[in-house]
């Protein structure tokens, strides 16, 4: 038997009937807010992350009807007046996405968690999957946007500190190796004009290393 109730999605009013059964997931997508995404239905990828009266929670396993007389916000109701609210303009920035399913649940559940480290934000985001294993990507995002004092741009992976410690090192250590790798896969829509431009030569690999993630990051625009 379907109910009506009363509920704001980003600071919208809506009177809906629904079974009683149906998830916020779903009523969500049937009302148009097609930024929560369908990821599991089991609550475990973090795909369909959304804020009621602001606290995070899976929309896929969240009672519709949970939500009467509350306050919902989804990814769509962050930017104000057109622009982009800091996490979002954070991960932009960082190109903290890959294919881009798994960022509007990034997103919301990053704007709202606590963490202290580097370490507590990997843990505190185990709610939220990446498909495309992005995770470093998102990580570099999310930090700068931290206020706590222990965390800052120095103690991210960086680009220039990589070519530096590629150019000097006697070998390639799996460290380098690891770096180079996550930088080319960051930026592997470029890969192709870069390999051409770096002209890799057999008798200089690790000069030719080097020169193929300079060469990278200059190409990019993060």
């Amino acid at each position: 038997m379907e109910e009506a109730f009363k509920f704001q999605v980003n600071n919208q009013d809506f009177t809906v009937n629904c079974h009683p059964g149906t998830s916020l997931l779903t009523l969500l997508r049937q009302l148009g807010w097609f930024g929560v995404h369908r990821g599991c239905d089991r609550g475990d990828c973090g795909a369909c992350t959304v804020w009621v009266n602001d606290i995070p929670i899976h929309s896929c396993i969240y009672p519709a009807m949970r939500i009467a007389n509350q306050s919902v916000t989804t990814i769509e109701g962050l930017s104000e007046n057109g622009e982009l609210a800091p996490m979002q303009q954070a991960f932009l920035q960082g190109q903290g996405f890959q294919c881009g399913f798994c960022t509007p649940g990034m997103i919301m559940s990053a704007a709202k968690l606590p963490f202290a480290s580097p370490e507590e934000l990997r843990l505190a985001l185990k709610g939220n999957l990446c498909r495309c294993t992005g995770y470093q990507a998102i990580i570099e995002s999310i930090l700068p946007t931290s206020p706590s004092p222990s965390l800052h741009l120095s103690d991210r992976v960086s680009p220039n500190k990589t070519v530096q410690q590629l150019s000097q090192a006697k070998h390639l250590t799996p460290q380098i190796l690891c770096h180079l790798v996550y930088y080319i896969l960051k930026y592997c829509d470029r890969l192709i004009l870069t390999l051409t431009s770096a002209k890799l030569t057999a008798n200089q690999p690790k000069h030719s290393l080097a020169l193929l993630l300079s060469s990278l990051m200059q190409m990019s625009p993060g």
